[in-house]
Order: structure tokens, then C-alpha cells, then sequence
């Protein structure tokens, strides 16, 4: 039978490491809470996609479009974040400029 434990080279004795169990870190309570909101943010956002599937008929200067009422309140969202940060790096770069 073959042993496959290390032996020391110098005297000849098996080397055996000291055993460590792996510490296992406790979940932080941040974390949960976080992971917990961010659940709760996706479900209600779910639910409000599934209430709100009906076509809304969009009219721009010539342009007429359907879309869905989620889409169209999404679409809305993301173009008001959009724009605030334009407004926030318009913002700074005055400030940068009136310091200097």
C-alpha cells in the first residue's frame, strides 16, 4: 500500500499540517436588509409591469406609435435620469469653472 502523506527529508518523519477548519463568516445584517429591499423593489416592479400591459397610442409632432403603458412609463423614467445627470455634470463643471 502506497502512503501519500509529505515526508520530512531530514529525518525521515511524516509531516502532517495542522488541521483549520474553514472559518465560516455569518451573513451581515446589511447585507440581508439590502438583498431583502432589492427583493421587494424587483417584486413590485413585476407587479407593476403585469397591471399595466395595456397599449397606449404615443403622438410626437408627425409620429404616431403604440406602445405598452409600462414600456411607455419606463421609457419616461429612464429619460428623466437621463437628464438630471446631464443637469448634475452641467452643474459641476459650472461650479469647476467659476473656482477657478
Amino acid at each position: 500500500m502506497c502512503d501519500s502523506r509529505a515526508v520530512d527529508k531530514h529525518n525521515g518523519e511524516n509531516q502532517h499540517p495542522p488541521a483549520k477548519p474553514e472559518p465560516h463568516e455569518p451573513l451581515n445584517k446589511t447585507l440581508i436588509a439590502r438583498l431583502v429591499l432589492a427583493a421587494t423593489i424587483v417584486a413590485i416592479f413585476v407587479i407593476f409591469a403585469v397591471q399595466n400591459t395595456k397599449s397606449v397610442t404615443i403622438e410626437f409632432l408627425s409620429w404616431d406609435f403604440k406602445l405598452s403603458q409600462f414600456l411607455m412609463m419606463m421609457l419616461s423614467a429612464v429619460a428623466g435620469v437621463v437628464i438630471w445627470e446631464f443637469a448634475g455634470v452641467y452643474s459641476k463643471r459650472a461650479k469647476k469653472r467659476r473656482s477657478s
